[in-house]
């Protein structure tokens, strides 16, 4: 929620997110829930897309074919918006290349090295880069709201659930590439 707070969007806007896992696919939703239709999603995990589009995306293409397909659906002017979710600075260049001129840029996975940047690209399209870390309480409600009206569905996005007896299992589980979120249940724990 904070990360989008403050990005003016309307339904005619265009973004695209990169990574979706499970902050990309929340992202999706929540750019669905803002009345976006052109949402491109952008991973390279086979198994994510049926999911990203279920989440929202309009589109979901391999990284290899982002350019075409941001093109494609923006009649050539790059995405309004574009979110990195993937947190290497290659999908964070990727992301200043997809985003048009005066778009923003939100740097949502935590890029630690900015090697090979395209810095002139952002100066040359005027690009406003958010790397957004804090929350507000209003923001915490509005989520919840936004589940309990069920435009946001969380459910999808747990993948696995174990019993807090069998925490060494979760925790290998959540090594396997096809895993989004593992929950340990905690009730009737003693």
């Amino acid at each position: 929620m904070h990360a989008q707070s403050g990005v003016p969007l309307g339904p005619d806007s265009s973004a695209v997110v990169i990574g979706l896992g499970v902050s990309g696919l929340l992202h999706l939703q929540l750019l669905r829930a803002r009345g976006l239709r052109t949402i491109v999603g952008v991973t390279r995990a086979a198994w994510k897309r049926d999911l990203a589009l279920a989440c929202g995306a309009s589109t979901v293409v391999s990284p290899d074919d982002a350019t075409a397909a941001v093109a494609a659906t923006t009649g050539g002017r790059g995405a309004d918006l574009a979110i990195e979710s993937a947190g290497t600075s290659a999908t964070l260049a990727q992301a200043m290349r997809l985003a048009g001129p005066g778009a923003t840029v939100i740097v949502f996975g935590v890029v630690r090295r900015g090697d090979g940047l395209p810095t002139y690209e952002a100066y040359l399209k005027e690009l406003t880069i958010r790397c957004p870390r804090a929350s507000r309480p209003r923001e915490f409600d509005t989520a919840i709201r936004l589940c309990a009206d069920r435009r946001l569905d969380i459910a999808p996005l747990v993948t696995g659930r174990f019993p807090l007896r069998k925490v060494t299992e979760a925790l290998a589980a959540s090594e396997h590439p096809e895993h989004l979120k593992i929950v340990l249940d905690v009730a009737g724990a003693s």
